[in-house]
């Protein structure tokens, strides 16, 4: 009951970005707009605010809990791509399958879920996340799809995109601050300390605020992407390309943070249902570059999102009984 409690605003604000487009309250490529208030403004806002107001003594966490699903996350990655390399696939079908297997849907449907599930504290674990495990993957998925493609791989244009990057950007502004606010003077004048106090209190309300809005942004334009481009077909890869995104992934993930570099509690249910995550919007931009069957991602985008819906409860249940 409490998995369909948490899912159920999710499906539901999504649902009303699919209803405002066909209602022609907003335009067919309004999500293109709404994404980028939502990467550049509004999640950025909320890692800043998260991880400025995180508990000290997580930190000291966070080197373990990243290296074991670095570890994790890449030998699943090249598993999959020595067996894809050796399955009798056509060039686009094997790019669709991968990318729909190894792009995260983090920002729409984990951050919403994460905090819903464990609060504020734990959500800086997925943060971290996103700005170190997603990006090192995104590396590695250029370095291997471009090798696949025959193209010539750019590690300069590849840590330009890093640095670039809006979450690792704002994670590393959101740790400075933190730092900042740990080690400020106390000893200074009480008048000083007041107004920095106040200050700090007003610009840590304004990302707050921006922050919340984000996922519910993120979810509207999910709504709205799917109006647009919804239709299912060539369902058999799909549905294999899910159950490896859905249940094989979380499945390797929970093994290594469980059995084999035993993480704490909240590091391996964050760890896992962040593997649980659809596949994600950027691969449709991925198949673009790369030429793959864009048509097949964009079906495992839409069937790995309903899936979702029921092995998210299935992991949580799981989790339960390890717990």
């Amino acid at each position: 009951m409490q998995e369909i409690i948490l899912l159920l605003p999710l499906v539901l604000i999504i649902l009303t970005g699919l209803a405002s487009v066909r209602l022609k309250l907003v335009q067919k490529d309004a999500y293109i707009y709404i994404n980028k208030v939502v990467i550049f403004i509004a999640m950025p806002a909320l890692t800043m605010s998260s991880l400025i107001t995180i508990n000290k003594d997580e930190i000291a966490k966070f080197p373990e809990f990243l290296l074991i699903n670095i570890i994790a996350c890449i030998s699943f990655a090249l598993i999959l791509f020595f067996i894809l390399s050796r399955a009798k696939l056509s060039y686009e079908m094997f790019g669709a399958v991968y990318n729909g297997v190894m792009e995260y849907n983090v920002v729409y449907f984990g951050f919403p879920i994460i905090m819903g599930l464990f609060g504020p504290v734990q959500f800086a674990y997925a943060v971290v996340w996103v700005a170190t495990v997603l990006q090192v993957l995104t590396t590695l998925n250029a370095l291997l799809l471009t090798a696949k493609s025959g193209q010539r791989f750019s590690l300069r244009k590849t840590l330009k995109d890093f640095v670039r990057n809006p979450f690792v950007i704002s994670t590393f502004i959101g740790f400075l601050a933190f730092g900042i606010v740990q080690v400020f003077p106390r000893n200074i004048p009480a008048g000083i300390l007041n107004a920095a106090d106040q200050i700090g209190g007003i610009l840590l309300t304004v990302l707050t605020r921006i922050g919340a809005l984000g996922s519910t942004l993120a979810l509207f334009s999910l709504g709205v992407f799917m109006s647009s481009n919804f239709k299912i077909n060539s369902i058999k890869v799909s549905l294999v390309t899910s159950i490896i995104k859905l249940l094989i992934l979380p499945l390797w993930v929970l093994i290594f943070t469980y059995y084999i570099f035993p993480l704490s509690k909240e590091a391996v249910e964050i760890s896992v249902i962040l593997a649980t995550m659809p596949t994600a919007v950027y691969s449709i931009i991925v198949s673009d570059f790369y030429k793959y069957d864009k048509n097949q991602i964009t079906n495992t985008l839409f069937l790995s999102s309903l899936l979702f819906l029921l092995t998210l409860p299935l992991w949580i249940w799981i989790l339960n009984l390890l717990y």
